[in-house]
């Protein structure tokens, strides 16, 4: 059978918070080096993957791989059943397994939900590689407030990087502006702004995605985001050794006037 108890249940639920707001159904994959939860918004615009490593359980049984699909909604009301200082552990059978097992430990009680699955052939998702042009690390709470007023301003951001700089745009019917960050070097690592720009790039994104995954954002004192023109935008938190969670977002075509 397949058993994951979580060190951090907290923390996994907030990350869940994610998911549900930007995804309907997802995909969890499970083997011998964790597990893997991935989905796509119904426009087939942006993709979330979060993925625990070995590091982030308390106890990791998996000797076969196991590929299941959950209605993410009904998933996050069974967490909301947990109290913040439960343990949460999944269980589930190898062959075809129609229930997942979710189970909350604390001193004083022990509950346990069944989560009726979803049919497991019904869309499978590949995570895209590709060369990053342009690497920007940078505060999350800027770049939370970065998205959060430019979007009061037009729901696409434009997204510009050059070397040691990298510019957010926007241009609505009365107002245009934009914000510019700068390489800035601190001993604090959360108030670092690190631009490392191989190519220039210069795309358009919707910023309700950017704003959606900033509920995790809250969560990390930094925010990576990776770029390539003319390919999905990369947003990542790295949680140490535990986990990486990213949000793909592919950007706006501009068709080409003639």
């Amino acid at each position: 059978m397949f058993e994951a108890k979580f060190k951090n249940g907290l923390l996994f639920k907030r990350l869940i918070d994610v998911f549900k707001e930007m995804v309907i159904s997802a995909n969890l994959e499970c083997d011998e080096t964790g597990i893997l939860l991935q989905g796509m918004d119904i426009k087939y615009s942006c993709m979330l993957t979060l993925r625990i490593s070995l590091n982030g359980f308390l106890k990791y049984i998996c000797d076969k791989q196991i590929k299941i699909r959950l209605k993410i909604q009904n998933f996050q009301t069974i967490l909301k059943c947990s109290e913040n200082e439960d343990q949460i552990t999944l269980k589930s059978q190898y062959e075809d397994p129609k229930t997942l097992s979710i189970i909350f430990e604390s001193k004083k009680r022990i509950s346990e939900f069944q989560l009726n699955l979803l049919n497991n052939d019904e869309e499978q998702f590949g995570i895209p590689f590709f060369e990053h042009n342009s690497i920007i690390k940078m505060p999350s709470i800027e770049f939370i407030k970065i998205c959060r007023e430019l979007a009061n301003i037009n729901e696409y951001i434009n997204i510009e990087t050059e070397q040691d700089k990298i510019k957010f745009s926007v241009k609505g019917e009365i107002i245009l502006g934009h914000i510019q960050m700068n390489t800035f070097y601190s001993f604090r690592p959360e108030e670092r702004v690190i631009c490392e720009v191989i190519e220039p790039v210069n795309l358009m994104f919707e910023v309700k995605f950017l704003n959606q995954f900033n509920v995790a954002s809250t969560l990390f004192n930094s925010i990576t985001l990776l770029l390539s023109q003319d390919l999905p935008l990369v947003v990542e938190h790295l949680i140490e050794d535990i986990a990486i969670l990213r949000l793909y977002l592919a950007p706006k075509i501009i068709e080409e006037q003639v």
